[in-house]
């Protein structure tokens, strides 16, 4: 059957190119893809996207390259014109920003010239007739998201950036910023008076800790339903109270709504995919990331014994790069908890001791934690506050 148009003729057939997603410089060949495809007309397959002068190249990006589309600023200001179309004068300025730090701009004051009128467009609102102060708002929120990426405006070829204090800019980096803007709520900072005598004991073994600056490093153990998730948001409760830093982590995103400001791991500290035993993060010591750990009192990894032990180590050394200190953590407080008679690490088509050796008791950080902090059945007063 047929169908026919609503004059009863029958539908023109015609080639139609459905919806591309978007994708930017720092997606790396995600977003060289994404601009073969918009401008290559008639491929079949990858491997004519590849495939430019008879000659077959590697990348995408190479393919690129060899189309001459990456000649000037081009794909970047095509970048930025895409995203004037859909995005918010504030999420402008953070690709910006982004696109100055990883992508390497040939003419800076072109692309701003050319864009600074729409990464403005809130301030101009805000701001009417007052062009300058729209110029040095705009610039300062730039600088912004530059800060939280370890770099300033002063380095580029931007207009100058008016250095005297303004009580409207923030003068900490946004994740600090957004990590003590976390609201500590009236059940879980009276959690603290609701602790069994376990729990109890491993609040006030933890906070000592925290009180004194001397490291630590804590497992919590114990099947579900005991309590751990109770003892965690009374733990961040009370540090976030006194206006300290207290990061709530997970090793799974369901995990991580449960907490207060929870993240997953890989989120939080910037944990490549692929981990090794000589890797680290990809998070610099300049960046706003390593700033939040260096000011943290204390950090919570939950789920933990999903996590592989090359992923932990890379953690490991990470931290102790940014700290600059020569033990577990770089000195922080760390808080593991989870259950392994649960979820272990996924290691594909692996015997029961391979996974094992995957996981955390065959770090070299194991035998260093202080475990079995909470061992026994919840009886807290309130009982219907468990996890």
């Amino acid at each position: 059957m047929e169908l026919s148009s609503k004059d009863g003729g029958k539908r023109q057939k015609r080639s139609v190119i459905g919806r591309i997603a978007t994708a930017n410089l720092r997606e790396g060949e995600r977003y060289y893809l994404k601009l073969l495809l918009n401008h290559v007309r008639g491929p079949f397959s990858f491997e004519d996207l590849l495939m430019v002068n008879e000659r077959d190249c590697q990348t995408f990006k190479e393919a690129v390259k060899e189309r001459g589309l990456l000649e000037s600023d081009n794909s970047i200001s095509e970048c930025l014109r895409e995203a004037v179309l859909f995005k918010m004068p504030s999420a402008l300025r953070n690709l910006f920003a982004t696109i100055l730090v990883h992508c390497d701009p040939t003419d800076i004051r072109k692309l701003w010239d050319t864009y600074c009128e729409d990464m403005s467009e809130d301030f101009r609102r805000i701001h009417k007739y007052l062009s300058d102060t729209q110029l040095q708002c705009t610039l300062k929120s730039i600088n912004y998201f530059l800060q939280s990426m370890g770099k300033s405006a002063g380095k580029y070829d931007l207009p100058k950036l008016n250095q005297c204090r303004d009580e409207n800019v923030p003068t900490e980096c946004r994740e600090i910023i957004e990590e003590k803007a976390i609201q500590v709520s009236e059940e879980d900072f009276n959690a603290q008076s609701k602790l069994n005598p376990e729990q109890e004991q491993a609040f006030k073994i933890i906070l000592q800790r925290v009180d004194f600056g001397r490291a630590g490093l804590f497992f919590v153990d114990g099947p579900g339903g005991t309590g751990k998730t109770f003892l965690y948001r009374a733990l961040l409760a009370n540090v976030r109270s006194r206006s300290m830093i207290a990061l709530a982590t997970t090793t799974s995103g369901v995990a991580a709504t449960i907490l207060p400001g929870g993240r997953t791991v890989h989120s939080r500290f910037d944990i490549p995919l692929e981990t090794s035993e000589i890797i680290i993060t990809n998070m610099s010591k300049q960046s706003g990331g390593a700033k939040l750990i260096r000011k943290a009192k204390l950090i919570l990894w939950d789920e933990e014994p999903m996590a592989m032990r090359q992923t932990i180590k890379t953690v490991d050394r990470s931290f102790g790069d940014i700290m600059d200190v020569d033990e577990p953590f770089g000195g922080k407080i760390m808080i593991f908890g989870g259950d392994f008679r649960q979820v272990l690490p996924v290691v594909p088509k692996s015997t029961r001791v391979e996974t094992v050796n995957a996981s955390l008791v065959r770090s070299y950080l194991w035998p260093k934690m202080e475990k079995d902090l909470t061992n026994k059945k919840y009886e807290s007063k309130d009982r219907s506050s468990i996890q």
